[in-house]
């Protein structure tokens, strides 16, 4: 959640949350999350190379 406030806080918008099930043990999921952005935002890649979320496996699907 501290990830999701710092988005907020950030400039983005959180348009979409989707978890998905892994399938190894109850509880471990996957999320997808879409994001908005402003013109002001702060960098995606500068808060994913952020040494807080480091232990976080982040990966972005794409930008329309």
């Amino acid at each position: 959640m501290k990830l999701l406030n710092f988005l907020e806080n950030s400039g983005y918008k959180i348009d979409y949350i989707h978890d998905i099930p892994r399938k190894t043990y109850l509880g471990d999921n996957i999320y997808l999350v879409e994001l908005n952005s402003n013109s002001n935002s702060t960098s995606i890649n500068d808060i994913i190379d952020d040494n807080v979320y480091s232990d976080l496996n982040i990966h972005i699907l794409g930008r329309y």
